[in-house]
């Protein structure tokens, strides 16, 4: 495709206008996702109480939305709005005068893409229209969803933008001293699916809703048509039918905002971009259609309002057609809104929710009771490596017949479907049956009769359900150490965004009051830590835990451990759960795994790991725990960090440890006994992708790991379903941590370099004994030795 670029010689009047659109397009697709996210940012800086004092702002001013906004007339008179109208050009044109006594509801059609022509002429007084219909105010209605956007709902509230709700509509309907003008694209989100150069159809044919909220205020009804609406986009092809139509329909039917695929042109060029094209906009408004105010409002009259409505849309339509270049055999087209089936299924924008998120959730639950399922007896397995043999029907000397992978796949999708339909309370139980009935084709049944179908269905053995709870224990952990963060944030932002905003209210309120409580010792739980869950994810490798030497608990302790490799599973493992026992092993001594800081910043994450024993790797928190807790205290710190991580591969036996005294340093100060641990087969469980020193790739990895605080490594395992695959499940390796001979420090407030020396050349050498002399019975060569970078 060759690239139309801009002309360099551009008069300064049209790039402002240009600068104009964009700043509008950016504030309509971007401004309140920034907004939203600026305010939890705000939150975790030293400007958290901006953000505090505006979420309660916010819960003061929570209802202004629905109670008339908040318009500032300054605002909407900008000159920057001038250069928008000049964009196009966008023109109002009047057809007859409205009575300021008077309320209405004004009909806007076509929604087009970005509804630049409604915003522009309700919004702004850029095209005139308080001199044009003096006495009226405009308010434009928008989706309720932009509204629990914070700093955003305040922005577009000053235009004059109210919700697309009822209650806001009756609101402004109900002032007696009328001049109300609710302007209404009657179309919505579905209409701009629809929208392209040349189309000319408006979804009417079964829209009623602001009919009939006109009849029951006698507000009178205004058709409006906006020539070149959907002239100013290009929409990638998506007839009905077609996959992308489908789902772009069912995000429309769960979000409640459509998702059309558009594009037109650049800033600096003409060829492509989310700029609109400089086509003329010209809205015409049309004579106003009388209607008496009714307390009941039959389906005739209903039904005959809506026709005449339509009739009059369709007659100012043909009217001005030809003064706005649309040929004269063009007729507008009224459609109706019927996306499919998925549209019974009644879920709201405010019950949006994750599936990826929901199936972890399912899995982790899972776990906690799978020690009290009951399950049959049946085939023999044994795991090796990822592989699975099973014995014959004959060497069981039984004839039970093994299900085969398609009544698997079958009876779990079933399960798992009705586990989501008993999950969701805002779904109607008989809808989601009605509508998932028949998927499964083929199956011989459908999914109301699958629970007929459960007990005679051919269960998985023992041995085999285990083999599957340890993958899947592994891999929720997985999913939770590289994303239960960042989708717990999401969470919180998106609850914000519903009514059910108040738990995220609280939860903020109960992040600020508990702020401090990870680096003041956390709050550890031993039920969480003696989930059933860790027994099967130990069980995955093996993860084993060697005791050397006995350790004292009147004395507190600082366990270094080596190496770090991709996700640290033998750390994890062994010190934040009781899977390996290590309570009993070294009675009388807590140990708290230190990971990084920005972990804490997360909501839920940060409570999950404290639950485990898990602490910030900060001083802060190390000294607390070694100082103000008490005796028996064991923080396990992984000395070579993120930038070890970077070295890891299979075969390797190097640990990032020369350069590395901090943490000794502080065993002085604290008089705490250091003990080095070394972890067989860590390095074994990923493989890696290096690049050399020296490579932009390198440099890439280095900078980033400096200024984030973790490595981000480009590694693989093997796939959830296949050993022969690449995926994020480690290789079922063994993992063997060795916890060595504590070294007796004695405690110096402020000790010299060359005691920080010392003592850290008797670590090395003490982890280096350790390696050599467990070596041989873990796997490695007598050759193999341990390398100190």
């Amino acid at each position: 495709m060759k690239v139309q670029f801009a002309p360099a010689n551009v008069p300064l009047k049209r790039r402002l206008q240009t600068a104009a659109v964009l700043q509008w397009v950016f504030s309509f697709l971007c401004l309140a996702q920034i907004c939203t996210a600026l305010f939890f940012i705000l939150l975790f800086t030293r400007f958290w109480l901006v953000s505090v004092l505006y979420a309660v702002w916010w819960y003061v001013d929570y209802d202004t939305p629905s109670r008339g906004g908040r318009k500032i007339p300054f605002l909407c008179n900008l000159a920057i709005w001038d250069y928008m109208r000049d964009y196009f050009p966008i023109k109002l044109v009047k057809t007859a005068d409205l009575d300021p006594r008077q309320n209405y509801i004004m009909g806007f059609h076509p929604h087009g893409i970005l509804v630049a022509g409604a915003f522009t002429n309700f919004c702004t007084g850029a095209t005139g229209f308080g001199s044009l219909f003096p006495g009226l105010r405009a308010h434009l209605l928008m989706l309720p969803l932009w509204f629990r956007a914070p700093f955003f709902r305040d922005y577009i509230m000053c235009a004059g933008l109210v919700p697309s709700d009822k209650d806001s509509a009756s609101y402004l309907l109900r002032q007696k001293e009328g001049g109300t003008a609710v302007v209404i694209a009657v179309g919505g989100a579905p209409e701009a699916l629809d929208a392209r150069p040349g189309a000319y159809c408006v979804l009417l044919a079964n829209k009623k809703g602001f009919i009939k909220l006109a009849m029951e205020h006698g507000a009178h009804l205004v058709p409006v048509y906006s020539f070149g609406e959907n002239e100013v986009f290009d929409q990638v092809d998506n007839p009905k039918g077609t996959w992308l139509r489908m789902i772009q329909d069912r995000l429309q039917s769960i979000m409640g905002i459509s998702l059309p695929l558009f594009h037109a042109r650049g800033v600096f060029q003409y060829s492509f971009g989310l700029l609109p094209y400089r086509k003329p906009i010209n809205t015409v408004v049309g004579k106003p259609i009388r209607v008496e105010k009714r307390e009941k409002v039959s389906a005739d009259d209903l039904d005959a309002l809506h026709q005449l409505y339509m009739e009059e849309l369709s007659k100012l339509f043909e009217q001005h057609k030809s003064d706005y270049g649309v040929p004269e055999d063009t007729h507008l087209i009224f459609i109706c809104y019927a996306p499919g089936k998925t549209r019974n299924l009644d879920i709201g924008a405010d019950y949006f929710y994750f599936p990826a998120l929901a199936l972890w959730l399912e899995v982790w639950l899972f776990h906690i009771h799978a020690s009290c399922m009951p399950l049959p007896e049946g085939v023999k397995c044994e795991r090796g490596g990822r592989a699975l043999r099973s014995q014959s029907a004959s060497e069981r000397g039984d004839a039970v017949e093994r299900p085969n992978l398609r009544q698997q796949v079958v009876c779990t999708v079933r399960v798992f479907i009705l586990i989501l339909t008993a999950a969701v309370p805002c779904m109607k139980m008989k809808t989601i049956l009605a509508a998932y009935s028949g998927v499964l084709r083929g199956t011989g049944s459908s999914i109301l009769s699958s629970l007929k179908d459960l007990p005679s269905t051919s269960w998985l053995s023992r041995s085999t359900m285990e083999k599957h709870l340890r993958v899947m224990s592994v891999f929720q952990w997985v999913l939770s150490f590289l994303a239960l963060g960042a989708a717990c944030t999401l969470l919180l932002v998106y609850i914000f965004c519903t009514d059910c905003w108040i738990i995220a209210a609280m939860y903020i309120a109960w992040l600020i009051f508990d702020w401090n409580t990870p680096k003041e010792g956390g709050r550890r739980s031993s039920w969480v830590r003696n989930w059933a869950v860790w027994t099967y994810f130990r069980d995955y490798f093996p993860i084993r835990l060697i005791k050397t030497h006995d350790l004292l608990p009147s004395r507190n302790y600082i366990f270094g451990y080596h190496p770090h490799g991709i996700l640290c599973f033998g750390a994890f493992c062994n010190f934040g759960t009781e899977a390996t026992d290590f309570s009993k092993k070294f009675p009388g001594i807590r140990p708290s795994l230190a990971t990084l800081a920005g972990n804490f910043r997360m909501p839920v994450l940060r409570d999950y790991l404290m639950s485990g024993g898990i602490c910030p790797v900060n001083r802060n928190s190390i000294d607390y725990l070694l100082s103000r807790s008490g005796s028996g205290n064991a923080v396990v710190i992984v000395v070579g960090g993120a930038a070890e991580s970077l070295e890891c591969a299979p075969g390797m036996n190097s640990v990032t440890l020369k350069n590395r005294k901090g943490f000794v340093k502080v065993a002085l100060q604290q008089g705490a006994d250091l003990v080095p641990v070394y972890s067989f087969g860590e390095n074994e469980v990923y493989q890696q992708l290096f690049f050399k020193e020296g490579s932009w790739w390198r440099f890439a990895q280095r900078k980033l790991q400096k200024f984030l605080g973790f490595a981000p490594c480009i590694f693989h395992g093997c796939g959830l379903f296949s050993s022969e695959s690449w995926g994020l499940m480690p290789y079922c390796k063994p993992i063997t941590t060795v916890v060595g001979e504590p070294i007796t420090v004695p405690k110096t407030e402020d000790p010299s370099q060359d005691v920080v020396d010392m003592y850290h050349a008797m670590y090395i050498m003490s982890l280096k004994n350790l390696f050599d002399k467990n070596k041989t019975r873990f796997g490695l060569k007598e050759s193999d030795t341990l390398l100190i970078q």
